[in-house]
């Protein structure tokens, strides 16, 4: 999910897990 945007539609991304804690300035900036 780093690749893709924070606001990523559910069907986008699988793991939910994932997206509930990625922000805008988190582990995809890390990345």
């Amino acid at each position: 999910s780093a690749s893709t945007p924070a606001p990523l539609p559910p069907a986008d991304e699988p793991a939910a897990a994932d997206t509930t804690g990625a922000t805008p300035a988190g582990p995809r900036d890390a990345q």
